[in-house]
């Protein structure tokens, strides 16, 4: 007979597992839109820009979000977009990594139509950081390893290392510590810091990160901001920014304004 620590063990990994699917189901299948036609797995490249070109959408037929947007991140490129709350800038990251397919327009990354390319392969070149990141109940080792790649747990304590975050983690109580039920141990900014060290250990050549807009409180908003840092060199950085502390570090703004680009 089983033991209960085996049933324990054997209902995490169904918990862990249901977790990933749920997530790919995000991904497939996001905000009640219906999936997209299957794609043809053209190969993306190592590193591009990524251009939106004439994008409109819209939730409800006749109800646009986003009309005619077009702009181009160059490939290194660090920039925020800005914009009242209900603007379409996070409808515009969504678009950009693959999560959303235009009504109208293309978005392309190294001149390939995502709407063609390995879902994978998109994955793995543009990564989002939502507001609301998806914690589960288990440890943060658990929650790492919902990374794409089954990461091991080398991998996770080196994107902690390289994020500067060894001294978070140790308090929280290491990499085994549990972050509660859905991650209630943890405040919007931790959640955040979660995503950062599951981008890390995706690393993306592109990076979105839609900003907390929850009043962080100043030790996790300073860790969020040293790790966004460490984790930029080298890649494209986009921040949907809220706070104007973020507003001013970022050199390059593009302003969202009911729909369109301002």
């Amino acid at each position: 007979m089983l033991t209960l620590s085996g049933l324990a063990g054997q209902a995490q990994l169904a918990r862990t597992g249901l977790a990933r699917l749920t997530d790919l189901l995000d991904a497939l299948a996001p905000a009640g839109r219906a999936p997209a036609e299957l794609l043809t797995g053209t190969e993306l490249p190592a590193r591009g820009d990524l251009v939106a070109d004439g994008l409109s959408f819209g939730y409800a037929e006749g109800a646009d979000v986003l009309r005619d947007v077009s702009v181009t991140f160059p490939s290194g490129d660090r920039a925020g977009l800005v914009g009242v709350t209900g603007s379409g800038k996070t409808t515009l990251a969504k678009l950009l990594t693959g999560l959303y397919q235009p009504d109208v327009g293309t978005v392309r990354y190294g001149g390939v139509d995502l709407r063609l390319a390995d879902p994978d392969q998109i994955r793995a070149r543009i990564v989002l950081i939502p507001q609301q990141v998806h914690i589960i109940t288990g440890t943060l080792a658990e929650n790492l390893a919902l990374a794409p790649g089954e990461p091991d747990r080398a991998a996770m304590e080196r994107a902690v290392e390289l994020l500067g975050l060894g001294d978070w983690t140790a308090r929280l109580g290491g990499l085994d510590a549990d972050v509660g039920t859905r991650g209630s141990r943890l405040s919007a900014g931790e959640r955040q810091i979660v995503g950062l060290l599951r981008a890390a250990l995706v690393d993306p050549p592109v990076l979105l990160l839609d900003e907390a807009t929850a009043d962080l409180d100043p030790d996790a908003a300073r860790r969020l901001e040293t790790a966004v840092e460490r984790l930029r060199p080298g890649r494209t950085l986009v921040v949907i920014a809220h706070r104007p502390t973020t507003i001013e570090r970022l050199p390059r703004i593009v302003r969202v304004e009911s729909g369109r680009l301002n």
